[in-house]
């Protein structure tokens, strides 16, 4: 009985390590297939990577075959290309030079019409107490004095109800201008010779024109027979004669 029951137990025993066994291999059997199986996809992507390479290599060699055949038609299509491209762009045959035009303002046209008479300057006489507000706020015409006040008049009082007139051409009062003279050598000097110690004689650049609204004329603004003008041909009807003597 003994006997028996350790012969069962063995035999018990030995099928259970048989059993662990048996399952050990068939866990090791399906992971070397696993891998086996990984291995074959690897190798098949590989060969496929190789079979395009081959391809690329055989279409490139074709092409290479194609352009040695036609290598100077080639070029000199290219040559071509390039030549009328660089004429495009370094002679354009549908561009004209360009050219810059300067446009001259009518205010332009007279001061350069009277440099060219020698006049870089004009005068403004005034009283000698008036040259410290003058320099402070700028030359004014007898209308902003009349408003302003404080300025010393040395104006021919006969003549001012004349200067009420408007002129031509821009129709305004004569008292909306401030005077000023193109010769030092002026009438309005020998009128005032008895006070000549209290006048003052402002040289201003002609250039100052270029920023302010003016007229000239051809003699005493005053004057009936007078002629207003403010456009650079009319320089020229000034009376020069007189105007240049020294």
């Amino acid at each position: 009985m003994t006997i028996f029951i350790i012969i069962v137990i063995f035999l018990i025993i030995a099928e259970a390590g048989s059993s662990s066994r048996s399952f050990k291999s068939k866990t090791e059997n399906r992971s070397q297939l696993k891998k086996v199986n990984s291995l074959k996809q690897v190798t098949r992507q590989y060969n496929e990577l190789l079979e395009r390479q081959e391809a690329q290599e055989v279409e490139r060699q074709v092409i290479l075959k194609k352009m040695k055949q036609h290598e100077p038609e080639f070029i000199a299509d290219i040559e071509s290309s390039i030549s009328q491209l660089t004429t495009a762009v370094e002679e354009p045959s549908n561009l004209q030079p360009l050219k810059v035009v300067y446009q001259e303002t009518p205010t332009q046209a007279v001061i350069r019409e009277l440099k060219k008479r020698n006049i870089q300057t004009i005068w403004h006489m005034t009283h000698k107490d008036n040259v410290a507000s003058i320099l402070q706020n700028g030359l004014k015409s007898n209308s902003e004095i009349a408003k302003d006040g404080g300025a010393v008049d040395i104006s021919n009082q006969s003549v001012q109800a004349l200067r009420k007139k408007p002129e031509t051409v821009h129709n305004r009062p004569l008292h909306d201008y401030a005077p000023t003279y193109l010769n030092i050598r002026n009438p309005m000097l020998y009128v005032k010779r008895d006070c000549n110690d209290d006048i003052c004689l402002l040289e201003i650049s002609i250039d100052c024109l270029i920023d302010c609204e003016f007229v000239f004329t051809d003699g005493n603004a005053a004057s009936l027979g007078t002629h207003f003008f403010n456009m650079a041909e009319s320089v020229g009807r000034l009376p020069w004669d007189v105007l240049s003597n020294e």
